[in-house]
């Protein structure tokens, strides 16, 4: 699996608190966990971007400029990049000078993530020291700070990820080409994944209420915590801009 780069998606100023990264201080990588609801392995491309979107919105309403990581695995075993490695993530209080991130899709509160969604961290690290030249430190985010992320398994899962970074990657040139043509041919351009939300949404005819009603209830089982009214405010304001484009 290649790393897929959507940071064009996801433009964040080169400003406090994200300004350009000095690849040469960094010195090792903060792996952390969501915290939100599940996305199945055999999710959609454009669910997992809708994923990112949601957590890009969040963040950017605390302050943080935009998505806090560098790098995000899902169960599907598809690693994004979503913000350069050239510039500071949002994710470690007073480190994120010398840290890139890589965030791993979920809750790992009482289980480990699935095997391929480990081989996407696994790939976003060698991405990261392709990019540094060198290797660093792979540490849970709780090594920095006082913190359960990336979760009460992470002794389970964290410590091998070295391994897995070190095994051969087994696909070949040709295979790599492929992936590279049909991830072109599912159109990741932000304005055909607009039009085919907005086409599932008129072919299943879902109401602005039902969607509200759906995002809460999400909400209240955990998307960043408990009753989180930032975020179902900012979520409902995803939506109704998808009905304000279809009526439009």
């Amino acid at each position: 699996m290649t790393v897929i780069d959507v940071t064009k998606d996801y433009p964040i100023p080169l400003v406090w608190p994200r300004p350009a990264m000095d690849l040469k201080r960094v010195d090792g990588i903060a792996i952390h966990h969501t915290v939100t609801f599940f996305l199945s392995p055999s999710a959609t491309v454009l669910e997992e971007l809708a994923h990112i979107d949601m957590i890009h919105a969040y963040h950017k309403s605390k302050g943080w400029g935009g998505f806090a990581y560098h790098l995000i695995s899902f169960p599907s075993g598809r690693v994004y990049l979503v913000v350069p490695l050239t510039q500071w993530g949002a994710h470690v209080h007073a480190e994120n000078d010398h840290l890139h991130a890589v965030v791993v899709a979920g809750d790992f509160t009482a289980r480990a993530p699935i095997l391929a969604q480990q081989q996407g961290v696994a790939e976003g690290i060698r991405l990261i020291y392709t990019t540094l030249g060198r290797q660093v430190s792979i540490r849970p985010h709780r090594a920095w700070t006082a913190t359960s992320c990336p979760g009460a398994t992470w002794d389970q899962w964290v410590p091998g990820l070295t391994e897995l970074v070190e095994e051969e990657d087994n696909m070949t040139p040709e295979q790599m080409a492929e992936l590279k043509a049909f991830i072109k041919h599912q159109g990741l351009q932000r304005d055909k994944q607009h039009r085919a939300i907005e086409g599932l949404v008129r072919n299943q005819g879902l109401q602005r209420d039902k969607q509200h009603e759906t995002l809460r209830e999400l909400c209240g089982d955990g998307v960043f915590g408990l009753g989180d009214d930032d975020l179902l405010r900012i979520a409902k304001a995803v939506v109704d801009e998808q009905f304000r484009r279809l009526k439009d």
